[in-house]
C-alpha cells in the first residue's frame, strides 16, 4: 500500500521557529516502507522540515518507530531508518 494524502501525518508539536516539530503517522505499513525516500509526497506542503521527528505507529503490528526527517524536497521527504520504541514482542 502506498502513502495516501488523505491520511497525512499529524503535527503534534511545532516550535515557534525552525525545525523540531514532532509528527504522528499511523499506517498499516511497516516503518521500513515509510522510511523510503519520497514516501510522504506532500511533506513540503504539510510543513515538514529536516530535523523534525516522525512517530510512526504500525497498526498491523502495534509497533512504533521514531524517525528523523533527513531532507524535504518538492517531491517528498526522506526519513531516517528509525528506532523501534515500542513493539508487540512480550517476553513474559
Amino acid at each position: 500500500m502506498a502513502y495516501a494524502t488523505s491520511n497525512p501525518p499529524m503535527r503534534l508539536f511545532a516550535p515557534l521557529t525552525g525545525a523540531g516539530s514532532i509528527w504522528q503517522y499511523r499506517s498499516t505499513e511497516l516503518g521500513t516502507a515509510v522510511d523510503a525516500a519520497g514516501y510522504f509526497t506532500n511533506a513540503k506542503d504539510l510543513g515538514m522540515k529536516a530535523g523534525d521527528m516522525v512517530l510512526v505507529f504500525e497498526s498491523t503490528t502495534n509497533g512504533m518507530r521514531s524517525m528523523g526527517v533527513v531532507s524535504v524536497t518538492s517531491t517528498g521527504a526522506d526519513l531516517s531508518d528509525g528506532t523501534t520504541i515500542g513493539s508487540t514482542v512480550n517476553s513474559d
